[in-house]
């Protein structure tokens, strides 16, 4: 499920401003046959690079984009600078970085599989297989085949249940033999 973000005004002035440098962050610089560039220096405890600048910790992908657009770093504000092409937090590789929203973040881990759904998830309760297992077990109006009874013989919560059969919870998994 995505959710779509909206824009402060200041951040769509600030849109506007940076394309008005000839900046489009929806066309970023990329370059996917250009190899990751390692920082060699001080990274934060997630892995991002680390420096000082102005006086202050800074994470340097977001200096080093802004030096690469010739854009100040005050005009990223609102905008976080994603790794577009390499999915590395150590690589400092200005064509592999794009300015972006926490939406297009989240596409983008979307997009590449990142995401804790199913059994991936740290507080699933359910396998794929479970979850094909309810669906079968299914009867719609019946006493003995119903989301409380399935709940009931396999040890989960009516709830539990319920979402796999309305789809709210698992819809990833298809409906192949159990």
């Amino acid at each position: 499920m995505t959710t779509k973000q909206t824009l402060t005004a200041g951040q769509a002035a600030m849109l506007e401003k940076l394309r008005a440098l000839d900046f489009d962050p929806d066309m970023p610089i990329v370059d996917r046959t250009t190899p990751c560039l390692p920082w060699k220096g001080a990274s934060f405890s997630d892995g991002y690079p680390m420096g000082w600048r102005n006086g202050s910790t800074r994470r340097m992908t977001r200096e080093i984009y802004a030096m690469s657009r010739c854009v100040p770093t005050e005009a990223l504000d609102g905008l976080i600078i994603r790794h577009f092409v390499c999915d590395n937090p150590n690589c400092h590789e200005f064509t592999h970085l794009a300015a972006g929203t926490t939406t297009d973040n989240m596409a983008d881990r979307d997009n590449a599989g990142h995401t804790a759904i199913g059994e991936r998830h740290g507080l699933a309760v359910l396998t794929a297989d479970l979850v094909r297992t309810i669906r079968a077990m299914y009867v719609p109006r019946s006493r003995t085949h119903s989301a409380k009874a399935i709940a009931n013989t396999l040890g989960f919560s009516r709830s539990t249940v319920r979402d796999v059969l309305i789809g709210r919870t698992w819809s990833h998994v298809d409906a192949g033999a159990a």
